[in-house]
């Protein structure tokens, strides 16, 4: 097991980047995720929390302004043509080729099932705003499914493939991989130590508990199981880590494909030790793992 992270006075003072303002953004809504494409196009995900978000996939312009990508009709959802809406996209990514992959959760609000039919991913040519494909998720979805991030290997040489956290809203998370070849997509993971949710994990900001309140009144403790997703360079190796949590999980990315069973994945998973309260994660190319601190 790997130590637990250095505090930040244990750091060397110039190993520590400083923040720098790349890009205002006038959001109609709460983002929670962003990807910039290789020529430099800006992407923000907007989840449909409520009936007030208008649209949950914009590009950004150079002045901030945020307009529905790739259209206005697309942002509609239509329970009719779930697979060809948006619903509520969490986050999106590039792959190796430039083509933008959207995780779309299919909620029609922070909680209850997902719509039929509506969980999937789609790959967009953003040089033609044009989808190319939609590859259907609802077999691997539950109830309480709450699909956050997103990780894509395409575009380049060898097996095409996608992994998705689902954080439950009950708490309960699980993994989702997909073989892009021929859409298949299995479930691992439920149920599982690793995704679930920390019983007593507290969430404090700015000196304040972060709990949910339901029509009532009723104070309840904030659930999130896996969550962060990042992906070695080489492919071989998926990190994850539940919301409310405080450990840094690693599992063979193959074997969530491929193995005959869950037990037979459970055996790849390595706990890395401690790393503190995270949101997403990122991999470089020499295999650091960046975490975003909640």
């Amino acid at each position: 097991m790997s130590p637990a992270m250095p505090p930040a006075s244990a750091i060397p003072a110039d190993s520590r980047g400083g923040l720098e303002l790349v890009r205002r953004m006038r959001c109609p809504s709460t983002p929670t995720g962003i990807a910039f494409s290789p020529g430099g196009r800006l992407f923000v995900f907007m989840p449909r929390f409520d009936a007030k978000v208008t649209f949950t996939v914009g590009e950004v312009d150079a002045d901030g302004r945020v307009a529905p990508y790739p259209d206005a009709a697309a942002n509609r959802p239509d329970p009719a043509r779930p697979q060809a809406t948006l619903v509520h996209v969490p986050n999106g990514v590039f792959d190796a080729a430039g083509r933008l992959w959207l995780l779309d959760a299919g909620l029609v609000a922070s909680s209850g099932p997902p719509m039929a039919g509506a969980a999937k991913l789609v790959c967009i040519d953003i040089a033609t705003n044009r989808v190319l494909r939609v590859v259907s998720l609802s077999g691997a979805v539950v109830p309480t499914s709450s699909l956050n991030d997103l990780r894509v290997r395409a575009g380049g040489s060898g097996r095409e493939v996608a992994y998705v956290t689902d954080q439950g809203q009950d708490g309960q998370g699980a993994l989702i991989a997909v073989d892009l070849a021929s859409g298949r997509a299995v479930r691992r993971l439920g149920g599982h130590g690793s995704t679930a949710s920390v019983e007593g994990v507290l969430k404090i900001v700015e000196g304040r508990p972060v709990e949910k309140v339901d029509a009532a009144g009723r104070r309840q403790p904030v659930q999130g199981g896996a969550n962060g997703i990042a992906l070695s360079h080489d492919g071989r190796t998926l990190y994850y880590a539940p919301l409310m949590g405080r450990r840094l999980y690693t599992v063979d990315a193959a074997a969530l494909l491929d193995a005959p069973s869950d037990a037979a994945v459970a055996a790849t998973v390595r706990d890395l030790g401690e790393k503190g309260m995270t949101g997403g994660l990122a991999c470089d190319d020499r295999d650091r793992v960046y975490l975003t601190l909640q």
